[in-house]
């Protein structure tokens, strides 16, 4: 919902000789409030509340004071002073962190020091969000109603603060191709985004719809290991609703570049244990040549002289590693598919042969697969349904399992560009797509929403 400015008072916590500063009121934009007042205090706030009509609408707004200029002067001084107000935790009135400098960098800095996530907008940006509705505001009758616990708080809050707050999460292995392919379908606001030292977060909203804001992370590293850090890092930082992963895999037999995989199920065929293949009496089998000579794992060479190395061995898997999508989610995207398959295919009917979607497990491998027969042998024993297999998808779901209380459920979608014997990576643009284009209808028609 859409707020006039003119009919907000606004509050702001700052310092008398800032705030006086000609180019802090120009910033602000006095003029375009019902009413602007200056706050230093906890008793300067009593009297202004108290002095407020009970149905009018106020922001409180408080100057960060990122950087100290002086040995006698505090980092980040402006929250701190309100922490110690003790405002928040009597009326219930979340501040919004505004600051004059470099909006991410401020954010690192209060995330450093309070280990939560909370937007920092510059003014300008700040009054956008306010009469775009995507900052909470406040009016004592509507406060008195949540304290007395007859109205439930704004989604805003849910993170004990204006708090950055996504219900989507996303996370595609590469930014090439995968993520670039996902990237026209929302609208960023890099502004907000959340620099830590060592990763960049993407925010932004799904074209149309502001409401459906989204956060992205990209691995720097393909595989289990790095997606399951970040995906654990996105969780904790930003507990959305749903985490998603869009990108490519290696298909089954019978299924064609282009076609998409749901994950029903993933698991790691990889995990159990590796022993030598022991004979009766529990020594080490040997192998001979068809001459009945004992082969010397030592020293065998290929056809071009190169010593090779082989190892026979006994590889017991472990069946617990399969995670199942949620029965809620399930439920409600199941039925969508078939128009969504409809839905891609119109588009695509241009450019490129049929695709179809599936709702099968996925299969996750800690190594790239260029070998006929591999998937059958090795694979498809843990799971007959396994309709494909890439790098990350174990990571993603298992993170869920553990970060952020278990309260993220977890959604992935890749398409297929190879079939494993095949390869072929003019295939993983147009596979990278087709995920994207998944991604784009789900949200679109708000397949996910009933299940949040």
């Amino acid at each position: 919902m859409s707020l006039s400015l003119k009919d907000l008072v606004l509050f702001v916590f700052d310092e008398r000789e800032n705030y006086n500063n000609p180019t802090t009121k120009d910033r602000i934009g006095s003029a375009l409030f019902k009413k602007v007042i200056l706050i230093e205090s906890r008793e300067e706030f009593d009297r202004e509340y108290t002095n407020l009509e009970q149905n009018e609408k106020f922001l409180l707004i408080c100057h960060v004071f990122h950087a100290a200029k002086s040995e006698s002067e505090v980092a980040l001084r402006g929250v701190l002073k309100f922490n110690n107000t003790g405002i928040y935790e009597d009326y219930g009135v979340i501040p919004v962190f505004v600051s004059a400098g470099d909006a991410g960098s401020v954010m690192k800095a209060l995330y450093d020091l309070e280990k939560s996530p909370k937007p920092v907008y510059i003014y300008s940006t700040m009054r956008d969000e306010v009469k775009a509705g995507r900052i909470q505001v406040y009016s004592k009758s509507e406060l008195s109603k949540e304290h007395h616990g007859s109205a439930s708080g704004s989604v805003l809050s849910e993170n004990g603060g204006n708090a950055l707050v996504f219900e989507y999460a996303i996370i595609t292995a590469l930014f090439s191709n995968e993520f670039e392919q996902i990237e026209p379908y929302f609208i960023w606001t890099p502004k907000l985004d959340i620099n830590t030292r060592t990763k960049r977060y993407r925010t932004g909203h799904f074209v149309g719809q502001p409401d459906k804001r989204i956060v992205v992370g990209i691995p720097s590293d393909t595989g289990m290991v790095d997606t399951a850090i970040i995906a654990t890092e996105m969780l904790n930082m930003f507990k959305p609703k749903i985490l998603m992963m869009s990108g490519v895999c290696g298909g089954k037999e019978g299924l064609n570049f282009g076609d998409l995989v749901v994950a029903k199920k993933v698991f790691t065929f990889q995990k159990g244990k590796v022993s030598d293949i022991a004979g009766k009496d529990g020594k080490k089998v040997k192998l001979y040549n068809k001459d009945q000579v004992e082969i010397d794992y030592d020293h065998l060479y290929d056809e071009s002289g190169k010593q090779i190395a082989i190892s026979v061995e006994k590889f017991e898997g472990e069946q617990d590693s399969v995670l199942s999508i949620d029965s809620l989610l399930q439920d409600h995207l199941e039925p969508e598919i078939p128009e969504i398959e409809k839905l891609i295919n119109k588009e695509i009917q241009a450019f490129g042969k049929e695709i179809k979607i599936v709702f099968e497990p996925i299969a996750c491998s800690t190594m790239v697969i260029n070998k006929k027969g591999y998937f059958e042998d090795h694979i498809m024993p843990v799971h007959r349904k396994v309709a494909a297999v890439e790098m990350e998808s174990y990571g993603v779901a298992r993170s869920t399992e553990i970060a952020n209380d278990g309260s993220t459920k977890w959604l992935i979608f890749k398409a297929v560009m190879d079939n494993m014997t095949v390869k072929d990576d003019s295939a993983k643009k147009y596979a990278a797509r087709i995920s994207a284009m998944f991604l784009k209808y789900i949200l679109e028609r708000g397949a996910l929403s009933p299940a949040l």
